[in-house]
C-alpha cells in the first residue's frame, strides 16, 4: 500500500515538495485551507468579543495573533526546512493559541470553545494522525488554562443568537475545506498507485511488459488453453548481431534499435496480442487464438516490415524468431516457453533473419546456447 508523505507518517524527501509536484500542490492546498480556517475562526472570535463588549486593544491583539500565524504559513511555502516537522510544530502552536484566545478573550464560551476544539482535532488528524491529535488537544487545554489564569475563571455556557451566527461560517465551510483537501490527497495517492503499478509491470526502455509480467500473462494464457482447449502461440524474437550494433554504433544506437522494434510490435500486432521484453535484445510475443501457421504468417510480415522500415538509419537490423503453438500434450508453461526458445536458437543456427516453428520438421540439430552469440 502506498503511503503518501502528506497524509501519513512517512518522511518526505526534498523531491516530494519540488515545484509542480503533486506533494507540493497538496502542501499548498493545506496552506490555503489553514488560512481560510483562520479567517473563519476569526469571524467567530470577533463576534463573541463584540457581544462581550471588549476594548479596542483586545481586537488588536487577537488580530496580531491571526496575522502572525498567516504570515508564518506564507513564509513556510518558500522555506527549505523539513516541512512535515514544521507543520507539526505549527499545528501545536495553533492549538495553544486557539486555546488561549477562547480562555482569555472568549470566556470559554461553550459553542466557540467546543467548535474550535473539534475542528482543530480534525485538522490535526489529517496532518499527523492520532498522536498529533493528542498533543494538539493537550496544547489547546494548556492554552485555555493559561488564558483563564490571566483573566480569572469565566465560563459562559449560554451562546447568544449573534454568537451562533458568527459560528456558522466556520461550522458550514470548514468541513468542506477538510473534505476537499482529503479528496485531493486521495486522488494524488490513487494516481501514484496506478503509476507504480504500471511501472512494476513495464520495461522502462521499450514501454512493453517486462519479463515478470509477460511470463504471468503466458501462464494465464496456458491455463486458459488447458481449460478451454483453445489454441494459442508463443513467439520469442531476438535482434541479430546486437552486440555488433552496440560495438560499432554505440549503446545509444542499440537502445534506439530496441525502442524501434518495440514500436513495430505495438503498431503491427493485434490488440489481443501481448508483446514483452524478455531480456536484453530478446522479446516475447503471446498470440492468443492463433495457430502456428497463422503466427508464422504474421511474423513473416513483421520480418519483412523490418527490412522496409529501417529500425536504425545507420545499420540494418534483423531478427530471428522461434514459434511454438500450445498443444494438449504440453502440460507445463515452462515446457511451452522452452519449445519457443529452442526454435529461436534453431533460427539463429540457420543463419538468422528467419522464422522457425516447433511443429515443422527440424532441418538440423538444435544447437546449445553456448554455440551462439
Amino acid at each position: 500500500m502506498i503511503r503518501h508523505p502528506l497524509i501519513s507518517g512517512a518522511q518526505p524527501s526534498a523531491d516530494d515538495f519540488a515545484p509542480g509536484s503533486a506533494a507540493r500542490a497538496i502542501w499548498d492546498g493545506k496552506i490555503k485551507q489553514r488560512i481560510v480556517s483562520l479567517a473563519l475562526s476569526s469571524i467567530m472570535a470577533f463576534t463573541v468579543m463584540v457581544e462581550r463588549h471588549l476594548g479596542f486593544w483586545s481586537f488588536v491583539w487577537v488580530s496580531l495573533l491571526y496575522v502572525g500565524l498567516i504570515g508564518t504559513f506564507s513564509w513556510l511555502r518558500l522555506s527549505r526546512l523539513n516541512l512535515r516537522r514544521v507543520e507539526h510544530a505549527e499545528t501545536l502552536v495553533e492549538n495553544a493559541l486557539a486555546g488561549f484566545v477562547v480562555g482569555h478573550w472568549l470566556a470559554l464560551n461553550l459553542l466557540p470553545t467546543t467548535l474550535g476544539f473539534s475542528f482543530l482535532c480534525a485538522a490535526s488528524l489529517l496532518r499527523g494522525g492520532a498522536r498529533l491529535v493528542a498533543m494538539g488537544a493537550a496544547m489547546y487545554i494548556a492554552g485555555a488554562a493559561a488564558g483563564t489564569w490571566l483573566t480569572g475563571w469565566q465560563w459562559e455556557i449560554e451562546t447568544s443568537t449573534t454568537e451562533i451566527i458568527g459560528c456558522l461560517p466556520l461550522l458550514l465551510l470548514h468541513p468542506m475545506l477538510i473534505a476537499q483537501l482529503t479528496l485531493r490527497a486521495w486522488r494524488e495517492v490513487t494516481i501514484k498507485q496506478k503509476q507504480l503499478e504500471l511501472l512494476s509491470r513495464t520495461d522502462g526502455l521499450t514501454g512493453l511488459y517486462n519479463r515478470t509480467h509477460w511470463e504471468t500473462q503466458v501462464h494465464a494464457q496456458f491455463a486458459l488453453c488447458q481449460r478451454s482447449q483453445q489454441t494459442g502461440t508463443l513467439v520469442l524474437a531476438d535482434l541479430d548481431h546486437f552486440k555488433e550494433i552496440n560495438d560499432r554504433h554505440g549503446h545509444a544506437a542499440g537502445d534506439q534499435a530496441l525502442r524501434s522494434f518495440a514500436e513495430l510490435l505495438r503498431t503491427h500486432l493485434r490488440c489481443i496480442d501481448i508483446p514483452g521484453r524478455y531480456g536484453g535484445e530478446e522479446f516475447g510475443i503471446l498470440l492468443p487464438l492463433t495457430s502456428a501457421t497463422q503466427a508464422k504468417a504474421m511474423i513473416e510480415r513483421l520480418r519483412e516490415l523490418m527490412g522496409q522500415q529501417a529500425l536504425l538509419p545507420q545499420a540494418k537490423v534483423t531478427a530471428s524468431f522461434g514459434i511454438a503453438e500450445w498443444t494438449p500434450d504440453i502440460d507445463d508453461p515452462d515446457v511451452w516457453m522452452r519449445q519457443a526458445d529452442q526454435m529461436l536458437y534453431r533460427a539463429k543456427h540457420l543463419g538468422r533473419d528467419c522464422v522457425c516453428v516447433a511443429s515443422e520438421t527440424p532441418p538440423a540439430p538444435i544447437p546449445q546456447p553456448a554455440q551462439l552469440d
